[in-house]
C-alpha cells in the first residue's frame, strides 16, 4: 500500500497519518496532508462517489512507535494527545459491499478528516469507554442521529493502533512522531450531502463540527 500512495498522482500531498479500516490488521489507509481539515471547516463534496461520515478517536503521536512488537502501552506512552475526529469516507465500490481486499485497494475508504481543536492527554481518562454523540443540523435545530462508544473499536482503540503499527512494520513503514491515526469508527456511518452540517461530541475529550458543500 505504501507504493500505491507514493504513485497516486498526489505527489504534493505528504503522508501525515493512517486510518484503521474494518477489523482486519492489514487493512489501513493513508491520510494525506490535503485531506486534513479543522473544526468548523467547510468540506467540498465535489468529485466524491458515495460520501459518508463516521466518528473516530484520533491519536496524535509525540514519539515514534515501535514496529513488530508494538503494544498498547507503547501507544499510550508515545501519544501526545487524543482528539475527536469526523472521518469523511468514500468508496468507488458499487453498493458498498466492501470486503477487506476492496477496502485495502480503496485506501480504507479514507477521504478526509476533520479534527477537533480540543486536545486531551491520553492518560486522563479510560479510552476504552468514551461515550460518543453525533448530531446533524444547525444549533437552533440540531438532532441526535446516533450514539456510540470507543469500545466499538476492537474493544480498545489503543489495541487498534498497536495492530496498525505491527502491520506497517511488516510493510517496511513506521508510525512516526506527528502522525495522526484514526483508530476506527465509534459510530455507524451516515450519508452526507451538500448543505449538511454535523457535530460530534466525545465525553471528556471534546467536540468537532463540519459543514459540506
Amino acid at each position: 500500500m505504501t507504493s500505491i500512495a507514493e504513485v497516486s498522482g498526489r505527489a504534493a500531498a505528504a503522508i501525515c497519518g493512517y486510518k484503521v479500516g474494518l477489523s482486519d490488521e492489514a487493512c489501513y489507509g493513508h491520510l494525506l496532508t490535503d485531506m486534513m481539515a479543522d473544526d468548523g471547516d467547510t468540506v467540498k463534496l465535489s468529485g466524491r462517489y458515495q460520501p459518508r461520515i463516521e466518528v473516530d478517536l484520533a491519536f496524535v503521536l509525540g514519539d515514534r512507535l515501535p514496529g513488530r512488537r508494538c503494544t498498547e502501552r507503547d501507544v499510550l506512552e508515545a501519544t501526545d494527545y487524543v482528539t475527536a475526529a469526523i472521518a469523511v469516507i468514500d468508496s468507488r465500490i458499487q453498493d458498498r459491499r466492501i470486503g477487506s481486499l476492496d477496502a485495502i485497494a480503496d485506501n480504507a475508504c479514507a477521504a478526509g478528516v476533520v479534527l477537533s481543536g480540543q486536545r486531551c492527554p491520553p492518560r486522563t481518562l479510560d479510552l476504552t469507554d468514551v461515550d460518543v454523540l453525533l448530531c446533524s443540523g444547525y444549533p437552533w435545530r440540531e438532532v441526535v442521529v446516533t450514539r456510540g462508544n470507543t469500545g466499538a473499536v476492537q474493544g480498545n482503540p489503543m489495541a487498534a493502533v498497536a495492530r496498525l503499527a505491527r502491520a506497517l512494520a511488516r510493510a517496511g513503514a513506521r508510525l512516526e512522531a506527528g502522525h495522526t491515526i484514526l483508530s476506527g469508527a465509534c459510530t455507524q456511518a451516515f450519508d452526507v450531502s451538500v448543505g449538511d452540517r454535523f457535530r460530534a461530541e466525545m465525553a471528556g475529550i471534546g467536540g468537532v463540527s463540519v459543514e459540506f458543500w
